[in-house]
Order: structure tokens, then C-alpha cells, then sequence
């Protein structure tokens, strides 16, 4: 499984985890994710087939009195909504509702992801734009200040051009 790969670092300044039993931790949360599908699955049609065996077991007695919602004299109410359901029916719309989850899941991973990227990008952009450009701009030419002075100047302007956030300053 890719989640338990371990890579040799290629950065050796940095340390493969952040924190002792890191790898441990997520291998315990990996399992439990993939436990908690089959619960998610199967818990709540079992829950229903046991209330419907017990209800067929123990028959309830007939009222002859008149319901509280109206209803004719003698008839008895369910006690669960499911009641008059199909099992095959709980079974789908649990799983629909399973698919749903894990699908949902891995879609907010990825969003989490993209934004991660993102961030990098923006990062190594930002630090190319310094050394390649602003950095430049502010050092005097050949012990010139004016020179030096201008180019800050022109550098300055190019950057709030550029950059939206920028304008207002």
C-alpha cells in the first residue's frame, strides 16, 4: 500500500517524521478508517433486522381504544420508521449512503492536497521572484546610490503592477 511505503529521505536535512510514533499513529488511523466502512455498511440494517426479529417474536397486543394520531381503533403503530421497510431496501439506501461518505471523504483529501500544493507553488514563486528580481533592484550599481535609487523605484512600481494587492498601497 502506498500510505505504508517508506522512501529514503532525499532531503537529508529533514527528518522523515515529526513527532516519535508519528508512522505508528497513522497506520492506526488508516486502519480504523477502513474498519469504520464495513460498520458504516452493515451496522444499521443489522440494528434494523434485530428490532424487526424481536418485534415478530413478541407479538404486540391489540388496542381497542382509539389512537393518539387518529387512527382506527385496534390498529397498532410502529414503533420505527423502518418498520414496513424492506431489509433489501436498508441494505441500498445505507449503501448509497456508505458510497457516498468515502467518496466525499477522498474528494475533501484531494481539495486539501490541491491547496497544500498551491501553497508550495506560491512559495518557490515568491522565492524565485526575490532572487531573480527584487533582489537585484536593490542593490547599488557599481557603489552608484542613485542608480541604486531609481532601480529600487522602478523594481517597486513593476511589483505593484503586477501584483493586485498591491495597488492600494
Amino acid at each position: 500500500m502506498m500510505l505504508f511505503k517508506r522512501d529514503e529521505n532525499a532531503r537529508p536535512q529533514c527528518d522523515e517524521v515529526m513527532f516519535a510514533g508519528q508512522i505508528g499513529l497513522q497506520k492506526f488511523f488508516v486502519v480504523v478508517a477502513l474498519l469504520c466502512v464495513p460498520v458504516m455498511l452493515f451496522g444499521k440494517p443489522y440494528f434494523i433486522m434485530q428490532e424487526q426479529k424481536k418485534r415478530a417474536q413478541s407479538q404486540p397486543l391489540q388496542n381497542t381504544e382509539t389512537a393518539e394520531n387518529g387512527a382506527a381503533a385496534g390498529a397498532v403503530q410502529p414503533a420505527n420508521p423502518h418498520d414496513n421497510e424492506e431489509i433489501s431496501e436498508v441494505f441500498i439506501h445505507q449503501a448509497i449512503h456508505t458510497i457516498e461518505y468515502v467518496l466525499g471523504s477522498v474528494s475533501h483529501t484531494a481539495s486539501y492536497l490541491r491547496l497544500w500544493a498551491l501553497s508550495l507553488a506560491h512559495a518557490q514563486l515568491a522565492e524565485v521572484a526575490w532572487n531573480m528580481l527584487l533582489r537585484k533592484g536593490v542593490r547599488t550599481v557599481e557603489g552608484s546610490l542613485t542608480k541604486g535609487f531609481i532601480r529600487k523605484r522602478a523594481l517597486l512600481l513593476e511589483a505593484v503592477s503586477f501584483h493586485p494587492s498591491l495597488r492600494n498601497v
